[in-house]
């Protein structure tokens, strides 16, 4: 798998190596691997541009009602996804506490800058979709009205918690592994779930950890 190949490439690497270098190594060394398997990345390329033409033919992605499902900018689905994350991994969250709290200094910088970042999130990108707030039949309807809009500020206190559950779960994923597999997750999590205007749980299942 692309993970497995990628903690190859990862140990390759000389440990003292820094974040930039190890990035830049580890690119030119998957590049080279790849080359090599076009044959079998063939047909899930084809799956690709079939996909891609559909979305010409169709006007879009949407099959249903195509004015509920514009494509907007919806950050805050990092901040529910990792409030929902913390939630049900909280056992294994707690382990990295010792660790975030060996280096104080760092630790403060870090939660400063993601408080301030997921308060721009609540500010900037929080959407109230049409369909979320109509069908109480559905747990997000809750989550939504009693949770993360209980009141006009919960949104922006929720940033604290969602800034520490953030560099534990940060924490977790370079113990296991390494910085350079932590921050490709966080951006494929980012690609995931930033234009997804709905609240679905659905939508984590596959970033989940």
């Amino acid at each position: 798998s692309a993970c497995s190949l990628l903690t190859r490439v990862d140990k390759r690497i000389r440990p003292e190596a820094g974040l930039l270098e190890r990035l830049a190594k580890s690119t030119v060394y998957l590049l080279l691997q790849l080359l090599p398997s076009l044959r079998t990345l063939l047909p899930y390329m084809l799956v690709c541009i079939v996909f891609s033409l559909f979305i010409v033919w169709n006007g879009g992605i949407v099959l249903g009602d195509k004015s509920q499902h514009q494509i907007t900018l919806h950050f805050s689905q990092v901040s529910y996804f990792v409030l929902l994350t913390g939630l049900f991994t909280w056992p294994q969250l707690i382990t990295s506490i010792k660790r975030i709290t060996s280096n104080i200094k760092l630790l403060m910088i870090c939660f400063i800058v993601l408080t301030l970042l997921f308060i721009l999130f609540a500010h900037f990108y929080t959407i109230s979709h049409p369909y979320l707030l109509a069908d109480n039949r559905h747990y997000t309807f809750y989550f939504w009205r009693r949770i993360l809009n209980y009141s006009d500020h919960t949104r922006y206190y929720l940033s604290l918690v969602y800034a520490m559950t953030a560099i534990l779960m940060t924490s977790l994923l370079v113990h296991g592994s390494s910085e350079l597999l932590a921050l490709v997750y966080w951006v494929c999590v980012v690609l995931v779930l930033f234009l997804q205007p709905l609240i679905e749980f659905r939508y984590f299942i596959l970033p989940y950890p």
